[in-house]
């Protein structure tokens, strides 16, 4: 069977430069059959955004990436040369991830592939990450089934709250957060279906790590879940796993430099879940 070959980039709108929380709005690819690319039109009605200012940054990349070829100093879309010349367009408000490999044999056209990945990084329909089973046997994924089961989220655990300096100066947002008197932190760096979410929450732990001993006048507790590692994890050549690697051990480094403490199996899930539920709303 035929192999296609692709690479692909994630665009993400960052609301809030204070937060510094990107958020995906769409997917570019480049193949065989050219450049294409996917944008979430519906973005610029969530609240918060300003939906003037994502329609400019839209249809200046709906050009730029699918227009008429206007500019002699744009490189050609079939080249590697064009990634280049993309980030250099992004800035503070639009960003782009470093281009990713996709090898798959797949007989779908590019189209197919292009809307099979936005419809896994991007889409915020139903089909979230936080509603699939993930790997039975990973922290993470035990952390959400628990949840789910009894109900933690309706129960006191909070999600997307903002830890803040005494003075009112944004930190960062935990996965959840338990307050009641205390606080306990929960973050996490999931392995599941995409290399690209996983860098992010690596990337998210290690900057929470830098800001935990500022959280003052509560006692805190920070809980960081962190899936294995494996091999067979994702689709990645060697030079990018071990790229992973290396930043998984230095984001554990910082964990363990910041007192946070890594929850590596699902026995140690559940440990925790019964030391926090004495502290939640009692089950309905």
């Amino acid at each position: 069977m035929t192999k296609q070959e692709f690479t692909y980039v994630l665009l993400r709108y960052v609301p809030d430069p204070e937060r510094m929380e990107p958020l995906n709005i769409g997917v570019v690819i480049q193949g065989a059959e050219g450049m294409k690319l996917k944008l979430d039109n519906h973005f610029g009605r969530l609240k918060g955004i300003d939906k003037n200012v994502y329609k400019r940054w839209r249809d200046f990349l709906e050009e730029e990436i699918s227009g008429e070829q206007k500019s002699i100093f744009r490189p050609s879309r079939e080249s590697p040369d064009f990634w280049k010349y993309l980030r250099s367009l992004t800035g503070d408000t639009v960003t782009m991830t470093p281009p990713l490999r996709l090898t798959t044999s797949d007989e779908t056209s590019s189209d197919g592939i292009l809307e099979k990945l936005y419809n896994r990084l991007v889409s915020r329909k139903e089909v979230e990450r936080d509603l699939s089973p993930g790997r039975p046997d990973h922290p993470a994924s035990e952390f959400r089934r628990i949840r789910k089961e009894r109900n933690l989220d309706k129960r006191g655990l909070k999600k997307s709250h903002a830890l803040k300096t005494p003075g009112g100066e944004y930190l960062w947002a935990p996965h959840r957060v338990l307050e009641n008197g205390k606080i306990v932190a929960i973050d996490k760096i999931e392995v599941d279906e995409s290399p690209d979410r996983t860098n992010v929450e690596i990337d998210r732990a290690r900057f929470a790590a830098s800001k935990v001993s500022r959280i003052k006048g509560k006692a805190t507790r920070w809980i960081v879940l962190i899936d294995p590692l494996k091999d067979d994890a994702f689709r990645l050549d060697a030079a990018d796993r071990e790229d992973m690697k290396r930043a998984f051990e230095v984001t554990k480094k910082a964990v363990d430099k910041a007192k946070g403490e890594i929850i590596s199996t699902p026995e140690e899930v559940s440990q925790v879940v019964s030391e926090l539920e004495p502290e939640l709303q009692p089950a309905a």
